[in-house]
């Protein structure tokens, strides 16, 4: 019986997924939205509840099982759903029921294939470690079938390839407690990607399972030359970033059948093969080694060390005979720095090989290492200054043959403090600093640290050849390993970072994925540093003799960076092949086998299958390379890699489960788009423009992934009229099932890839600059955050004062470009002007003539100050102009951000200036404003006294007597009353007592000073007035007189009673 419910009926009138998937969140009720879960998951529980409950369980599945579109689009929403994090844990306690639903999707209903198979890559891209390996044990199986099928669609294959990386990537030993063979595996992967209808996503996630998988599985991946030919065909890519993906692949995958370079050698082996070799060798070689070392053969290292031993069997003969140590000391110095095994590990023995007696030898030592502190003590005993170099030079060698690295650094780097400029000691401090050598308190330097060293050593002069190279070698190493740390670093995990454990907190800071800023600063320190590693190698292998110990692993190192770094074929590098023929056959002849170690297994994987290699899959990987590309060869099926025929009982579809008129679409019949009639009639595809309708299809399952991802899609709710357009069909007919409506992506929708192997950046290194992480003087590449810059061209940089002080000894001045006479700092180092460019020169400024013509007039300090003023602003206009008249330049924007600074100094020390000015010029104004108004007021006052007396001195002459005269009123005015009441008397009995005493009483206020004799002078017009009325402020302010007990206490210092008279004055008022 057909579903006539009212969803069925709206799932019918829709033809893609994400139809149904809207049509299914509005008969839910549920919020629509962008975010991440499609606004299905809600903080109110019953609504999540209700969801899980009517769409998780197994039930939902099977009411719903009659529709396929509506089981697709509950696939959709499942992996939708897995991009919560909250929503996962909720997920994770259906998980059983729930994968199980969708495998039964994948295995049962194509239809729902696609659907079933994007929902399950969306889970494996956020999914923790437990997930993948459930995934893996439930799917492997089925998936491998799927990729065996050529009838399935490139999407099916594509999600195949997909979660099958991420799974078994994660999941070795589960696959292998399962009985799946992994060689089966790995050929299984290899044919789905050798297809010549392979995508860029299958490539690349093929290689990082590769990747991903070769330390565990590298006798699997060894055992298939397919999977090895597809590592080594990346190299000629133009993406520096798959290089170096394709780099790594192969060093993990022969990281653990590599062999360790042999550090010691019997002496006495090796000087016999070389003296013999000196007579046996081919004229062809000895001319080879006698070109490649200038025409200097003596130059070789077999004739170099033969002399040295001879040299130093006569140094140990002829102390035997004199016992003089210093003698010996003074031969064995030169020795030692003139070749690395110039002090064999021998004794004074007999002719039966036993030690001789130190009382026969009559000598301190037996042993020939014992000798060397003895002698270094001779010569420190004789007290020649110049000589202790020569000390310190035996003591280091002898404590680098007993592995004292302890006492190898302590004494370096004092000698490198007092004297940086002996290269001997940089050797053996990065010798030293390489291991502890069993040493508790010599900790192991940094690589970073060495490669500073070795690089500092390298600017010293007069080094000895084989200190020389061995600084190059050593440089060379610590740059390749730094180089290929950043280049991890960039790449990042190969299958993506994976969570150990279902958690249910958010993605914490150190699973984040690196920021595409930070990753493109990885791999351009990675470019950097390899390159670095490059160019020393380079100069080892140009110096060193042919028959050099460590010519041949310099040599495998220069060729497989060359490969890297320039991307260049196999015939590109004959020279460097032939050479390296010629190194083995030496090393051979004078030691002993090749070991087989790690830089040699990558070598003779490359350079044999190179060929064979680019035959097989260049033509796939050009697609989606810069390269040209080249005709695409005939595919055919008869790949040699079959999966097991016994896994193809597992997809036998089920049948008759009556999908509403619409037929099932098998496995054999599964092409997509498949265009099927309601009827069951099958509609024949026209072939119009079919590339068109391919990449319109493809884009759509893009915009599919995108959405799983959280990417919004603004073609659901207008689905009907975007719906595709079926030739043959009419309008008004229910269209076929189609995966999803093959519209073409909007710019405004982004295409969300969550897993980093399809978001790889491009990486042209010819385009990095490396000058600008590099030291001008000593080369040492870094970060560039320590470099400094100089302040007169802003492109040259150094490490230090050192590296400044070695590019330009005793030099304080360089003449171009105006910055002539500048002081060498720390802050502001200038470059020498051999490293200015020499390309079309712009417009220059010049001070020196002017500097020039001032100097004999001005003071020291004066010169120096204009000095450093001029040389700035000519170096800031020099600059400027620079950066405008080569617009094209790279180093002009780097020009024109270095002024930044100078720009502000210049603001700063003009502002600094004006504020100077102004306010000497404020103090100068304020004194003169003081002066004049001193003067002013000095004459104001002598005008004042003498306009009322004439004389001043007549005015303040009686001004002490004056002053007394107004303490006695004072005090008259302050005595007590005699009589009347006591207590507290009114204003008002003041004003009586007044009238009574004074003889004007009794006349108006306007009458009363006018019959009075005029003061003497002002100030006794003054005083009279204030003694007059001093008593009413006395009684208004204060009140000390009018409490009982302040007039208690005078009383009784008085020793009078207070009086109180019975009969009042006439005219007083008594109350």
């Amino acid at each position: 019986m057909a579903d006539t419910s009212p969803l069925a009926k709206q799932i019918s009138m829709v033809s893609d997924w994400l139809a149904t998937v809207e049509v299914i969140r509005t008969n839910l009720k549920l919020p629509g939205g962008c975010g991440r879960s499609l606004g299905l998951y809600q903080p109110s529980l019953t609504l999540r509840r209700s969801y899980y409950q009517v769409w998780i369980t197994p039930g939902s599945y099977t009411d719903h099982l009659k529709d396929p579109l509506a089981l697709g689009a509950l696939a959709l929403i499942w992996g939708r759903i897995w991009t919560e994090s909250r929503a996962r844990a909720r997920l994770l306690t259906l998980w059983s029921g729930f994968l199980i639903n969708i495998i039964r999707l994948i295995t049962t209903t194509p239809d729902c294939r696609i659907p079933a198979l994007q929902s399950i890559v969306t889970i494996v891209h956020h999914a923790s470690q437990p997930v993948l390996t459930d995934i893996a044990h439930r799917t492997t199986r089925t998936l491998l079938l799927l990729l065996r099928s050529d009838a399935e669609s490139v999407r099916v294959h594509e999600l195949c390839i997909i979660i099958l990386t991420h799974t078994a990537a994660a999941s070795l030993d589960t696959l292998r407690s399962d009985g799946i063979d992994y060689n089966t595996l790995i050929q299984a992967l290899s044919r789905a990607v050798h297809r010549p209808n392979s995508t860029h996503t299958m490539q690349t996630h093929f290689l990082g399972f590769l990747r991903a998988t070769s330390s565990r599985l590298h006798f699997n991946i060894s055992a298939d030359p397919s999977s090895v030919h597809f590592i080594i065909a990346h190299f000629p890519s133009t993406n520096f970033a798959t290089r170096g993906d394709a780099l790594l692949a192969l060093n993990d995958l022969y990281a653990s059948g590599a062999e360790q370079e042999r550090s010691s050698w019997d002496p006495n082996a090796y000087y016999r093969a070389a003296l013999a070799a000196q007579t046996e060798l081919s004229d062809d070689i000895l001319e080879r080694m006698e070109i490649h070392m200038g025409g200097q053969l003596m130059a070789c290292d077999i004739y170099v060390n033969t002399r040295a031993t001879d040299d130093f069997q006569d140094a140990m003969a002829t102390v035997l005979e004199d016992k003089d140590m210093y003698t010996l000391a003074k031969r064995l110095y030169p020795l030692i720095l003139s070749t690395e095994s110039s002090i064999p590990q021998g004794a004074f023995r007999d002719k039966h090989g036993e030690l001789i007696p130190l009382e026969e030898l009559g000598l301190p030592f037996s042993s020939f290492i014992d000798a060397l502190p003895l002698a270094a003590d001779a010569i420190r005993m004789r007290g020649i200054p110049g000589e202790r170099l020569a000390a310190d030079v035996i003591e280091v060698k002898h404590a680098l043959l007993t592995r004292q690295n302890a006492v190898v650094r302590q004494i370096c780097s004092e000698r490198i403090e007092s004297d940086s400029h002996v290269a001997f000691f940089y050797y053996a401090m990065v010798l030293a600093a390489s291991s502890s050598g069993g040493d508790p308190s010599a900790k192991r330097m940094p690589t970073a640290e060495r490669l500073k060293l070795a690089k500092r050593g390298l600017l010293c002069e007069g080094a000895s050849n084989y200190i020389r190279l061995g600084l190059h070698k050593v440089a060379s190493e610590c740059a390749y390993k730094l180089g290929i740390d950043r280049l991890k670093t960039a790449s990042g995990p190969p299958m993506g970072r994976v969570k150990p454990s279902n958690d249910n907190t958010e993605d914490s800071d150190e699973d984040e994925e690196l920021s595409p800023r930070r990753t493109m600063k990885y791999y351009t320190e990675a470019v950097v540093y390899l390159t670095s590693a490059l160019e020393d190698a380079r100069s080892y292998t140009r110096s060193a003799p042919l028959d050099y110990r460590l010519h041949k692993s310099v040599l495998l190192m220069e060729t497989i960076l060359t490969i890297v770094l320039e991307g260049r074929p196999v015939r590109e590098l004959e020279s460097l092949i032939s050479q390296q023929e010629i190194v083995d056959q030496l090393y051979t002849t004078l030691y002993s086998e090749i070991p087989r170690t790690h830089s040699r297994l990558v070598i003779n994987s490359i350079i044999p299958n190179w060929e064979s290699a680019q035959q097989e899959w260049d033509t796939l990987l050009r697609k989606f390379d810069r390269r040209a590309p080249v005709g695409e060869p005939e595919h055919t099926h008869n790949h040699p890699h079959d999966v097991e025929e016994g896994l193809h009982d597992e997809l036998e579809p089920e049948m008759d489960f009556g999908f509403s008129g619409r037929p099932p679409t098998y496995i054999s019949t599964l092409d997509i788009p498949a265009l099927v009639h309601p009827s069951g009639a099958l509609i024949p595809v026209v072939d119009v423009d079919k590339s068109r309708q391919e990449e319109e299809l493809r884009q759509a399952y893009v915009g599919l992934a995108a959405w799983m991802e959280g990417a919004p899609n603004s073609a659901i709710s207008n689905n009907l009229s975007n719906s595709l357009s079926i030739p043959g069909m009419s309008s008004i007919e229910p269209s076929p099932i189609t995966p999803i409506t093959p519209a073409a992506i909007s710019p405004q929708i982004p295409v969300v890839s969550p897993c980093p192997l399809d978001r790889k950046p491009f990486i042209d290194e010819q385009i990095v600059p490396i000058a600008q992480y590099m030291c001008s003087a000593c080369h040492n590449p870094s970060d560039g955050s320590d470099l400094k810059t100089c302040s007169g061209c802003r492109r040259t940089k150094y490490c230090d004062e050192v590296c400044i002080t070695a590019e330009i000894p005793g030099s304080d001045y360089i003449s171009d470009s105006g910055t002539s006479r500048r002081v060498m700092t720390k802050s502001e180092p200038s470059c020498p002007s051999s490293l200015y460019p020499t390309t079309v020169r712009c417009f220059s400024m010049d001070f020196e003539p002017l500097l020039e013509f001032l100097q004999p007039h001005l003071p020291p300090f004066v010169f120096h100050l204009l000095l450093n003023l001029a040389s700035s602003l000519a170096s800031t206009i020099n600059t400027l102009s620079y950066a405008l008249t080569h617009p094209s330049d790279p180093d002009s924007t780097e020009a024109l951000k270095s002024l930044v600074p100078s720009l502000l100094s210049f603001l700063a020390l003009y502002f600094t200036i004006v504020s100077v000015y102004r306010t000497i010029r404020s103090a100068i104004n304020l004194v003169f404003f003081l002066v004049k108004w001193i003067g002013i007021l000095s004459m104001l006052v002598l005008g004042f006294s003498y306009a009322m007396r004439g004389n001043a001195a007549e005015s303040f002459g009686d001004l002490a007597a004056r002053l007394h005269e107004f303490e006695a009123a004072y005090k008259e005015h302050a005595q007590p009353p005699k009589e009347g009441k006591t207590g507290s008397r009114s204003v008002w009995d003041h004003f009586d007592a007044g009238d009574r005493d004074n003889k004007d009483s009794g006349k108006l206020w306007w009458k009363k000073d006018k019959d009075t004799t005029p003061p003497a002078s002002t100030f006794g017009y003054v005083y009279e007035q204030v003694s007059s009325y001093k008593w009413v402020w006395d009684a208004l302010v204060d009140t000390r007189e009018d409490t009982g007990s302040e007039r208690v206490k005078r009383a009784k210092k008085e020793k009078n009673k207070p009086q109180v008279n019975a009969k009042s004055k006439p005219g007083q008022r008594v109350r």
